[in-house]
């Protein structure tokens, strides 16, 4: 019900202070009883002796008449008696002794309990005071920011509502601070992006330049003409690839694509691999060797994996010499579907390596390769689809014994 701090100390200091005003207030009243009750028995006596004095032949009269009940009768006519003699409640009330019971219970009773509603008082500013303390900072803090600053840390070491708030702020502050860090990562990577695409876009236009260039100079032979329309269209198709292909990445880093998985065979996917690069493998002169288990069906989206592997494998190609071999295996076992490709070209340096799946990223190796006409997004494209499908890859290579790499899937 209380789950303030400040709360729980201000109902229970209440509590004390009922319990400890009301005891006080029990044993006042019940002195002032017996205080009351002795000096109207000590008044009575006075007055017992005095009419004794006066009148001692009626000594028993007078003793009769205090130890007896009250009689209706004597009481109609002490009534008309103390009313000739000016005796009413109020003179008794402001003189003789009752006055000064009343100014004792005044002093008992009143002044602590005014003392104690004080107490209480201050206790319940200084209770609100800590309360108001604690928004205070919290309200400064939530400005801080506003204000950019980003990184706060409100204490969480309290119980109640002030402790769920500045627990629900730090959350919140994490939460911008993680934002803020991913539009700071997204930005880089679009700055990079376009940096990188401007450099990759900027060679094959220039080469386009310089070949309309020569085709104004020499464009009237047949076989000058024909030389260099081919060299523009396979510049055109590269950069066509190079803008497909970025924006598969873009769309994939930012999560634009929504999967379509579904169940079926990696195998499959593999083979129309292979048959798409066979003329590719075949101008080369390379010999694929391909091992693949009966892993059963699994899920994935067929069309983003078959972009995936097919980047990698084509990769391998790239990489491999005229008259290589490249190998290409599937199995699964305790780790997951696991697909290995594996080339025999010039391997990867230690420094390469780190890099190999980062966008437009090419490597040393490919300018004495088929990698030359690369462009460097497919690897990085291939690593975000496995990524996607809770998979990943590894690269085990070194410089002149090849590369292999191997996707796991779960």
């Amino acid at each position: 019900m209380f789950r303030n701090r400040e709360q729980q100390l201000l109902v229970l200091f209440a509590l004390i202070t009922t319990v400890f005003f009301s005891i006080l207030l029990i044993i006042t009243l019940s002195n002032s009883h017996n205080n009351f009750v002795s000096e109207v028995v000590e008044r009575d006596i006075a007055v017992i002796g005095r009419l004794v004095m006066s009148h001692p032949e009626l000594e028993k009269d007078i003793a009769a008449a205090f130890s007896s009940s009250l009689n209706e009768e004597y009481y109609v006519e002490g009534l008309k008696a103390a009313a000739m003699l000016g005796y009413t409640e109020d003179f008794v009330t402001d003189t003789g002794f009752l006055k000064q019971s009343k100014i004792k219970y005044i002093t008992e009773v009143i002044v602590p309990g005014t003392l104690i509603f004080f107490a209480f008082f201050i206790c319940a500013y200084i209770l609100l005071n800590r309360v108001f303390k604690k928004m205070t900072l919290i309200s400064k803090e939530i400005e801080n920011v506003m204000d950019g600053q980003a990184n706060i840390n409100l204490p969480e070491d309290t119980e109640g509502d002030t402790a769920i708030l500045c627990y629900n702020v730090n959350q919140l502050t994490s939460r911008m601070n993680s934002l803020i860090e991913k539009l700071q990562t997204e930005k880089n990577f679009l700055k990079s992006m376009m940096s990188n695409m401007s450099h990759q876009i900027k060679t094959p236009i220039a080469s386009l330049k310089m070949f309309n260039e020569i085709l104004e100079k020499d464009g009237e032979k047949a076989e000058v003409r024909k030389e260099f329309i081919q060299r523009n269209t396979r510049l055109i198709e590269r950069i066509e690839r190079l803008v497909e292909n970025l924006l598969k990445y873009s769309k994939m880093h930012s999560g634009a694509i929504k999967l379509n998985i579904c169940k079926g065979c990696i195998t499959d996917v593999l083979n129309d691999i292979l048959d798409a690069l066979y003329p590719i493998f075949k101008s080369r002169n390379q010999q694929v060797i391909a091992k693949f288990n009966d892993i059963g069906e699994s899920s994935f989206d067929a069309d983003w994996m078959y972009e995936a592997l097919a980047n990698i494998i084509k990769n391998a190609s790239d990489y491999t010499e005229q008259g290589k071999s490249i190998e290409i295996s599937a199995f699964k076992d305790i780790e997951g579907i696991k697909i290995r490709i594996k080339d025999t070209g010039p391997g990867i340096s230690s420094e390469d390596k780190g890099r190999i799946f980062e966008p437009f990223y090419t490597g040393r190796t490919s300018l004495k390769s088929n990698a030359k006409h690369r462009t460097g997004i497919g690897l990085a494209l291939s690593k975000i689809v496995i990524e996607k499908h809770n998979g990943y890859i590894t690269l085990d290579t070194s410089p002149g014994k090849g590369s292999t790499f191997t996707v796991i899937l779960p």
